[in-house]
């Protein structure tokens, strides 16, 4: 972890997300782009704070940073990777193409609306610091806050 995110991000999300006496589990956003030339991001959410699990994985096209309030964006769930992934930048294996940390921050479960929704209060401290609020429904991120 970058001495910025330790200082800036963790000063904040204890503000926002520990007074409320929640963990707040770390995400990335990596743009990854393949041998091919094409390219796409991977959100990545830690379901635990020491990576005994798997990183849960969305492709996503468009940076979701950039999204305006109320905006959806297309997300497609993908299969879960490895935790290093919090911190890895560069080649992928077996010519994958490469990865670089282009956001990242932490997060924390919201409650359900729907039984197939998922939301999370994102804390983004790279590329800017900012709090949202996302739902994960039906293949779409929904910015709501």
């Amino acid at each position: 972890m970058s001495v910025i995110f330790n200082q800036i991000c963790l000063e904040k999300i204890r503000g926002e997300m520990y007074n409320k006496k929640q963990t707040a589990l770390r995400f990335v956003l990596l743009h990854h782009v393949l041998r091919d030339g094409s390219s796409h991001f991977d959100w990545m959410f830690a379901q635990d704070g020491v990576g005994e699990m798997p990183l849960v994985t969305y492709r996503v096209i468009v940076p979701p940073y950039e999204a305006e309030l109320s905006s959806a964006i297309a997300i497609e769930r993908i299969s879960d990777h490895r935790f290093h992934y919090l911190e890895y930048e560069g080649p992928i294996d077996q010519d994958r193409g490469t990865v670089q940390r282009v956001g990242e921050g932490t997060y924390q479960a919201l409650p359900k609306q729907s039984t197939n929704e998922i939301g999370r209060r994102i804390c983004w401290c790279k590329p800017i610091i900012q709090t949202q609020v996302w739902r994960f429904v039906d293949g779409q991120a929904i910015r709501s806050k």
